[in-house]
């Protein structure tokens, strides 16, 4: 990257921090990176004395700066740890995330999951939930799925790739609910789980009988991949 659009990035960066904490003098470096090894959107940072570097994927090249701010922000709390705050920049970073799956690539689908997906959107959210990627994940025994935002992908754990049908419908309308509900932006800490969340949830079949099911699953997979 030439350096005038480094020294932009840069600049961005200790705009983020000045924003944030208007109080307190910068003294810090800052270093912005683009990266190739992140998945769509992604980002971290990175804090070693006075030097801060933020990666970020080359996804957000092309963002408006107030949301990439935003994002900046969001990262500065973590490392530096204070209590959670909202700027108008981070309400626009959330904004962005929530709407993110519009324009992800949709690539991926397995059959398997596809076939969980289409059953779940039929029985219970009346087909309004739009097809994100669904792929196998590692063979996790204590997060069973997850929602991307980012990337607009429902990942089941490779798990359950030989479990009862039922435990991985089960799991997959847990994370299209996540999908369809999203988050409140406007919220200093975004709860995923809301009392909409948790009553849609329970519409599932034999919902508390189909959870301590998947809680014996995981149990009894996890003690055999031990021994």
């Amino acid at each position: 990257m030439p350096d005038r659009y480094q020294q932009e990035e840069v600049n961005l960066l200790r705009e983020a921090y000045i924003r944030l904490f208007p109080t307190s003098l910068a003294a810090y470096n800052f270093s912005v990176k683009y990266s190739g090894r992140f998945k769509t959107f992604g980002a971290n940072i990175h804090m070693k004395g006075t030097n801060i570097t933020a990666n970020l994927s080359r996804t957000w090249d092309k963002v408006d700066n107030d949301i990439v701010i935003g994002l900046l922000q969001e990262l500065l709390i973590k490392i530096f740890k204070k209590n959670r705050v909202v700027t108008k920049e981070i309400e626009l970073y959330k904004i962005f995330v929530k709407h993110m799956h519009i324009i992800a690539v949709k690539h991926t689908q397995e059959p398997e999951l596809l076939e969980s997906f289409k059953r779940m959107n039929s029985w219970y959210l009346d087909d309004l939930v739009e097809t994100p990627n669904l792929i196998w994940g590692k063979r996790s025994y204590t997060v069973m799925g997850h929602y991307n935002f980012h990337t607009d992908t429902i990942t089941i754990s490779g798990s359950l790739k030989k479990a009862p049908q039922h435990l991985i419908d089960f799991v997959m309308y847990h994370e299209m609910l996540h999908k369809l509900l999203k988050f409140d932006p406007s919220k200093v800490k975004p709860n995923y789980h809301t009392a909409e969340f948790r009553q849609m949830e329970k519409q599932f079949d034999n919902f508390q009988q189909t959870e301590e099911e998947l809680k014996e699953f995981a149990k009894k997979k996890k003690f055999q991949w031990w021994f």
